[in-house]
């Protein structure tokens, strides 16, 4: 089959280990990646939300793709964190050189520490990705993988493939001078 990956986000009044494992049952050996949201997913059809909750899963298609997913609890440390994520996840999709490009979902307030544990084992790699969160913003938010769902830790996604990646939005990132990291 050439589904790949399943990107799954969800508002965190699921059971999300239940949640994951349904989400299995339709897509058997797909890996799959994703983080709770906060209040909502958007989609083609429109902005998808609810009091009872939310789900969106999207699929990736690509006979010609590898991907290779992993997710590591932060630890001690969010990078060395990112370094044994991105070690898992070269390892998953069975290569020992960069991706092409990379998906990264963390909880929010150490993704940058995340990446430059990633970085320091494949280099600069173009990435996309986001924060877990939760419709309070009171730190009930999860990112999860097929593994697990992470109680505090970094999940990626390592594509391989030589179709051009594109980007639609970019955000005024600055790095964080002193987190005492």
């Amino acid at each position: 089959d050439s589904v790949k990956l399943a990107y799954v986000y969800a508002s965190n009044d699921y059971e999300l280990a239940a949640l994951l494992e349904g989400v299995q049952e339709e897509l058997p050996d797909v890996p799959l990646i994703g983080n709770t949201s906060f209040s909502g997913v958007i989609t083609p059809e429109g902005y998808i939300h609810g009091e009872e909750g939310f789900v969106g899963v999207m699929a990736v298609s690509d006979p010609d793709m590898e991907v290779g997913v992993a997710a590591v609890e932060k630890g001690g440390c969010p990078v060395e964190a990112g370094e044994k994520a991105a070690k898992l996840a070269m390892e998953k999709a069975g290569k020992t050189e960069a991706p092409d490009y990379y998906y990264m979902t963390a909880p929010p307030g150490l993704e940058e520490f995340y990446v430059k544990g990633i970085t320091k084992v494949i280099g600069r790699v173009p990435f996309y990705g986001g924060s877990a969160a939760d419709n309070t913003l009171e730190g009930k938010w999860k990112c999860y993988t097929d593994q697990g769902v992470l109680n505090d830790g970094v999940a990626v996604a390592f594509f391989y493939t030589d179709k051009k990646m594109t980007n639609k939005f970019i955000g005024a990132y600055r790095e964080t001078k002193d987190a005492g990291i």
